[in-house]
């Protein structure tokens, strides 16, 4: 049986039935229904939270910040031929998500006039020979150099800041380099503000209630995505729609948000203690990232949790399948694919005689060998 919820705007559709059958997943519709009562207080004490600026809650009132100032920064990085962001973990994670969900692939090998944006390169994680070879490709005279650390504090950015720092400043003087760098920090706190206030930086600020891993549509993950063109006001809108439509929905199996939540709970009560989120699309595949970081460091907490495991079909079909289907009943399986992709291939016919056995792929979308 194959149940869905669809969004009223047919932007979203979920197909349930599978994980659902009553029998070997003990999860049955009415079980899905008795989490309606602490679903319900769950969204309110979030909302509430948010409402009155309470810490940590602060991510739920981002798509309606003004952004004008990450607009006018994002502009004026556009014009340069690299951007190189030092951040970790919530400062790298939602970036690349965003760029690899709404970029062309290969960003940085097309030519200029196929991006109009920069290049663009993360310095994560700690990594002597990947930090260098990101300094060896660009151009400094032609690079903004982002550091992203509420505290400044976290060693990995720092010390892959500290290393463009010194090095842009041998090559530019100190003046000129303080010119080419964007620094996003706490308000009051850490000790990036200072920096920026020392050497004359553009700052941007993290909000003080918004953490790390949830900072995606702050200017963590919005000055990049606007630098490299894309339409962010159009990004928030879609966020703050999303955010209205589950608002209005107030039952486990109207409000996907809650059915989600629901369904993972269920069949972690089950003993499926491990999440796979397998989308089909390469450009997905940092969406995984991403969602790792948010599923792990939110629910990993006093003994309990679930681990998030990271997979892209078709790929992990030839990796993983096996143990999917017949190792042990402990995993709950997200898989994602795109409804209408405005891309796809015929896969041509081969003359030659010995390719006659592939004959069944001749004249195939390759769209639709996903998920085969």
């Amino acid at each position: 049986m194959i149940r869905e919820e669809r969004t009223d705007s047919e932007l979203l559709r979920i197909s349930y039935g599978m994980s659902m059958d009553g029998g070997s997943s003990g999860v049955n519709f009415e079980a899905l229904e008795g989490y309606g009562a602490l679903l319900s207080r769950g969204d309110d004490l979030l909302r509430k939270s948010a409402a009155l600026g309470e810490d940590g809650f602060g991510w739920v009132n981002l798509p309606g910040e003004d952004i004008s100032r990450i607009e006018k920064t994002g502009k004026w990085i556009s014009g340069f031929d690299a951007m190189v962001q030092a951040g970790i973990g919530g400062s790298a994670l939602g970036n690349l998500m965003l760029h690899g969900a709404l970029l062309p692939p290969y960003w940085n090998e097309l030519p200029p006039s196929g991006r109009g944006g920069p290049r663009f390169y993360m310095a994560d994680n700690v990594d002597p020979a990947d930090s260098r070879m990101i300094w060896n490709l660009t151009d400094p005279a032609s690079t903004v150099f982002t550091v992203i650390s509420k505290s400044g504090s976290t060693a990995e950015t720092m010390a892959n800041f500290l290393f463009f720092w010194d090095l842009l400043k041998s090559e530019l003087g100190p003046e000129k380099a303080a010119e080419q760098v964007v620094v996003i920090t706490d308000e009051e706190k850490g000790v990036l503000r200072p920096f920026a206030d020392e050497t004359g930086c553009r700052r941007l600020v993290l909000p003080a209630d918004v953490g790390g891993r949830f900072s995606v549509l702050s200017p963590v993950g919005l000055l990049s995505a606007a630098a490299l063109g894309i339409d962010i006001k159009k990004l928030l809108g879609g966020a703050s729609e999303m955010d209205e439509k589950l608002a209005q929905k107030r039952s486990v199996f109207d409000n996907p948000a809650w059915l989600m939540a629901a369904l993972s709970v269920a069949h972690y009560r089950h003993g499926r203690n491990m999440t796979v989120m397998m989308p089909y699309e390469d450009g997905l595949e940092r969406f995984c990232e991403w969602f790792a970081q948010l599923w792990g460091e939110s629910l990993g907490k006093a003994g309990l949790g679930s681990m998030p495991v990271r997979a892209l079909g078709d790929l992990d079909q030839h990796s993983h399948i096996q143990l999917y289907t017949e190792g042990p009943h402990d995993k709950i399986f997200t898989i994602i694919t795109v409804g209408e992709s405005d891309q796809d291939i015929v896969i041509p016919e081969s003359k030659e005689s010995s390719l006659s056995s592939l004959s069944y792929l001749f004249g195939q979308s390759m769209n639709s060998l996903r998920g085969c």
